[in-house]
């Protein structure tokens, strides 16, 4: 629908793009968790940290390919931020 593309365009997705965590949070709890687990990956790779975090359980939860897949394959976020999610997010900002 030509209308709901330049909606999806507007200032109103461009914030919800911005504040990705608070959305996920908001929408899909388990899903914000992927989104947390990214940032700690990074701080994981610190090269203080790294060494209690090669510990081959904590590598496995952290570092696990399934997981890490979640977090930063590009067609997942597309997804997370698409047609479907981002109207519910117009809808949630018309019924404020």
């Amino acid at each position: 629908n030509p209308h709901e593309s330049e909606a999806n365009q507007n200032l109103h997705e461009s914030e919800a793009n911005q504040n990705l965590h608070e959305c996920e949070a908001s929408l899909n709890p388990h899903k914000s968790e992927a989104s947390l687990n990214l940032h700690e990956s990074k701080t994981n790779q610190n090269p203080y940290e790294s060494e209690a975090n090669q510990n081959s359980y904590e590598s496995e939860a952290s570092l696990n390919p399934y997981e890490s897949e979640a977090s930063l394959n590009s067609h997942e976020s597309e997804a997370s931020l698409n047609f479907h999610e981002s109207e519910t997010n117009q809808n949630s900002c018309e019924s404020k």
